[in-house]
């Protein structure tokens, strides 16, 4: 320092008194970025995690209004947040001079240099990962026009959020090292490719036959198929119908008043409906079944997963409109009733409609199908995603390295006499980096996994395997073949199922009950009843003995449907006459409640009573919850509902049943109920239960014929036209009602029978 100011001492604390007067403005506006910061975290934590999930609850109002809210102010946000730092700091970005009177009456001159750039640099970062996210979850589907709210392409927001992005990027880019600026521009490069191939697949599958117009060409070759059947041309019982698998793009169609049609069709050999150019690159589900590979027969589930597929396609026919007779259902009945459902297994029946369901969510609510448009496609988004990864990994370990222990905003500041004398003192830091760089590199290990995944699912997905199976049926005495390397890797990936990670269907079933026993009064659960949610602790997996009741009901039906009372003991009183099918599940449902009542701790349950006891709350669950799946009304049915449950809780209301388990307590309830209960629906269930209680076989009889009466009553209430409530029940990860409907659907049922009739 100079000589004058050594008289008085160092400046610093002269220096940093005047300095904290001129920069409490700046602290508090560092406040209010860190707070909109965190904001803009939360949102984009918000975007990532429902962008995740998003197809499984956007059919729930508040899930769905939160998405859009946070979609709506993220950019608005985060461009607040880049520009307010900005100006904040401007006045710092280059040397500031400034002169004061020390207590001493010395004049003191100093100079400030700010430097703030990573906090605008990580709030940059934060929106490109949040893109990088958005793209890989959004759902981009090429469905035909007939599929209507089904058919969604790539959401202009993205596009639009990119462009922004950018925009706010290149004056934050520009100032960076070298590293920095490669990689983050490297980044921005990847998000407008991801986009530009999401863009092209999109148009390809649109056109394609195979992928966006498949019903058309479906319906069309279905008719030809049937016009084929009707001559006497005919698939043995053993094997599938000629279903299309893959291949169909290869070739040439010409339309048809019902469709498209293969240009050249109608080959007869072998009592088998062919295509004369059926070596050009088209597979039915019948040539796999005649194809002989080892691999195939060690493992069977490949023809299943394969049947699946063409099944698939059949089913979105039905979403595209046409009826069961024009989307070819009828072809496919024999072998379904003849082989699927005659077979012992009926898990082996049910796992190949969870395939055929588990492609149509694949379809609809993801990209998946999009991306197989083209066989360069997946190679390049894998690529696409290895690069990420890369660029992921090394970023992470940047930012670590320079950003961890740096403040927001560090000042050098130089103080002296005379401004050509100064010296530093000292340096001043304020503001925590960990408010940005903790949530960055949490999206950085979200993205990483991510990619990872989108790498995994190209490798484990049916998809894959379909279309590995098809090239062999190709190619079967070709490279495929004769190459053991190439033989070797398609079978490690044909043998990776990957359960969990491709798993698209839950195997689960939700149970309701209208009788509130047991009720959970955790906040937890009051807060699901208040949105209208299911509880999830009342959600479990669906038991083998249930779904082998509904199968072998409909086999031993021969493929018919029954009314559900047609299987009970004729002494009970039924007292169905009148009722809608909503009145008769609660009516039955209370029945089973108090039967149950008897046998709550009764371990282990037999066969019968898990049959009924999962079977007849899960109704219930679709009546209070989902009631859009049943004939009934849903506005209707939600007030039937409504009322018989308030009915309930009020005659058991301070009845002290919370641990009803011995047959006094049962006697108890029943009091309760025969004194208190208003509601028809309550007391004709009350009036059965005691039937059922008292048959004169014994309570065994009794669990014996409500086992039948639920497996009926769940095959008898599935058949529906309401497609968008099965397309939303499919979103959300599935219903056993839409997995009997779609058995139903290819068994040829496609509508109930009447009160006393079968169809």
């Amino acid at each position: 320092m100079g000589d004058g100011l050594s008289r008085t001492g160092n400046c610093s604390s002269e220096v940093l008194k005047n300095f904290s007067q001129r920069t409490a403005g700046l602290k508090l506006q560092i406040l209010r970025v860190n707070g909109l910061a965190v904001v803009d975290v939360v949102l984009a934590g918000i975007l990532v995690g429902i962008g995740t999930y998003r197809p499984h609850y956007q059919h729930r109002p508040i899930i769905r209004s939160l998405y859009q809210g946070a979609t709506t102010l993220f950019l608005p946000i985060l461009s607040y947040v880049i520009s307010d730092s900005a100006s904040a700091y401007s006045a710092f970005g280059k040397p500031q001079m400034y002169s004061f009177q020390s207590s001493a009456g010395i004049e003191i001159q100093y100079k400030i240099i700010c430097y703030t750039h990573w906090l605008r640099s990580l709030g940059i970062i934060l929106a490109v990962l949040v893109l990088i996210v958005a793209i890989n979850t959004c759902a981009i589907v090429a469905a035909d026009e007939r599929e209507g709210r089904l058919n969604t392409g790539l959401p202009v927001i993205l596009l639009v959020r990119a462009i922004w992005t950018s925009y706010l990027g290149v004056p934050v880019i520009l100032p960076m090292r070298a590293v920095f600026q490669c990689l983050i521009s490297l980044m921005f490069a990847l998000v407008y490719a991801k986009i530009t191939l999401r863009c092209c697949t999109l148009q390809v599958a649109r056109s394609s036959v195979a992928l966006g117009r498949s019903p058309r060409l479906i319906a069309g070759y279905m008719k030809h198929l049937r016009d084929g059947i009707q001559l006497g041309i005919r698939a043995a019982d053993h094997f599938p119908p000629p279903l299309i698998l893959m291949g169909e793009d290869r070739l040439e169609v010409e339309r048809q008043p019902y469709g498209f049609i293969f240009k050249t069709m109608g080959d007869q050999q072998d009592g088998m409906t062919t295509t004369a150019t059926s070596n050009n690159g088209l597979v039915t589900i019948d040539r796999v079944w005649r194809l002989d590979n080892t691999l195939l027969t060690s493992e069977p589930w490949l023809k299943d997963v394969c049947l699946g597929f063409s099944l698939f396609k059949l089913l979105r026919c039905r979403f595209a409109g046409y009826t069961a007779a024009e989307a070819g259902f009828p072809e496919a009945y024999s072998f379904c009733l003849h082989v699927l459902l005659k077979d012992r297994d009926h898990e082996r029946a049910l796992a190949i409609i969870t395939e055929e369901l588990s492609f149509l969510h694949a379809y609809y609510y993801s990209s998946t199908a999009v991306l197989y448009s083209n066989r360069w496609m997946p190679m390049l988004n894998i690529s696409a995603s290895l690069l990420t990864i890369g660029c992921c990994l090394l970023l992470a370990g940047l930012v670590m390295a320079r950003v961890i222990l740096q403040p927001q905003v560090i000042c050098h500041i130089w103080c002296g006499l005379h401004s050509s004398d100064l010296n530093k003192d000292f340096n001043k830091s304020f503001g925590h980096i960990v408010f940005e760089m903790v949530p960055v590199l949490i999206l950085l290990v979200v993205v990483v996994l991510g990619e990872a995944r989108h790498v995994a699912s190209y490798i484990c997905s049916n998809w894959t395997k379909v279309a590995l199976i098809c090239h062999l049926v190709v190619d079967n005495h070709g490279a495929l073949q004769q190459s053991p390397t190439l033989q070797k890797w398609i079978r490690r990936v044909l043998q990776c199922r990957c359960t969990r990670l491709m798993k698209h269907w839950d195997d689960r079933m939700d149970q309701c009950s209208v009788l509130a026993l047991h009720s959970r009064t955790d906040p937890v659960a009051l807060g699901m009843r208040l949105l209208r949610l299911p509880d999830k602790k009342n959600k479990v997996k669906v038991p083998k003995a249930v779904t082998k009741a509904i199968v072998n009901t409909l086999r031993s039906n021969n493929g018919l449907l029954t009314h559900p009372s047609a299987c009970l003991h004729p002494s009970l009183g039924v007292g169905d006459e009148g009722k809608s099918i909503s009145g008769l599940i609660l009516m039955w449902h209370i029945a089973t409640s108090i039967l149950g009542v008897r046998h709550q701790h009764h371990r282990p349950l037999s066969e019968d009573m898990v049959i009924t006891t999962h079977l007849s709350r899960y109704c219930a669950y679709l009546v209070a919850y989902v009631p859009e799946l049943l004939p009934d009304d849903d506005e209707w049915c939600t007030s039937l509902y409504k009322a018989v449950k308030k009915d309930s809780e009020r005659a058991l209301a301070g009845g002290g049943l919370a641990a009803v388990a011995t047959e006094p307590e049962y006697d108890k309830l029943v009091l309760l109920l025969q004194e208190r209960a208003e509601h028809e629906v309550l007391r004709d269930g009350l009036k059965l239960g005691r039937e059922l209680a008292e048959l004169p076989e014994g309570e065994e009889a009794a669990w014996k014929w409500l086992a039948r009466f639920w497996a009926g009553m769940i095959l008898y209430i599935a058949p529906s036209d309401n497609l968008a409530g099965h397309a939303a029940a499919i979103a959300r990860g599935g219903e056993l009602i839409t997995l009997v409907w779609a058995l139903l659907v290819h068994a040829g049922i496609a509508a109930r029978p009447s009160a006393t009739g079968t169809v």
